[in-house]
Order: C-alpha cells, then sequence, then structure tokens
C-alpha cells in the first residue's frame, strides 16, 4: 500500500479528531492564502534578518578595533558561521561481526 504525500493541512483535514467546525475554518482560512504573497513576506523578514546580523558584526568589528584585536572572527555570528563552514567529520563505520 502506498500513500500519496500530504500537506500538513491535508493530513489535518483528514483527522477524524478535528471537528467539522474546526475544518471547515481552516479550510476557509487556507484558500484565502496566496503563496506568492506568503513567499514575498517571508523574503522580506529575512532580509530584515539579515540586516540585523550585518549590524551585529559590524558593531563586533568595532568593539574588536577599540580593542586593538584583530577582527578576524569577531565579525561572523556564531550560528552563521556553523552553517557556512561545511563539517568535516568522519564516516561512521558499523562494526560487522563475523563469526
Amino acid at each position: 500500500m502506498t500513500t500519496r504525500p500530504q500537506t500538513p493541512s491535508d493530513r489535518l483535514f483528514e483527522c477524524p479528531k478535528v471537528s467539522q467546525i474546526i475544518n471547515a475554518e481552516l479550510r476557509r482560512q487556507r484558500e484565502q492564502l496566496d503563496s506568492m504573497e506568503l513567499a514575498e513576506e517571508i523574503e522580506i523578514k529575512f532580509k530584515a534578518i539579515h540586516l540585523i546580523i550585518d549590524r551585529i558584526e559590524e558593531q563586533r568589528a568595532e568593539e574588536a578595533a577599540r580593542a586593538n584585536e584583530p577582527s578576524g572572527d569577531a565579525g561572523c555570528a556564531p550560528a552563521l558561521e556553523n552553517l557556512a563552514k561545511p563539517t568535516k567529520k568522519k564516516p561512521k563505520t558499523a562494526n560487522v561481526w563475523l563469526s
């Protein structure tokens, strides 16, 4: 038996624990959503986040300059630094015992 992929809202609509009233309200709300508009809103929010990160990096660089420290890593937000650098982990190997 194969099942077709479903969105979370599709799974919710099929859930017997959700009342028909709630189900109808959720369907009405979903029909009013515009995916392009949502994508634009997300893009605007990402830009705002990047502006905040840029300001933080500038402040760190200024603080490092005032403290006469090299500013090499002073401008990288730790969370973003981890995302930008690929991890160099050794592949895990399974221990296989032959008898």
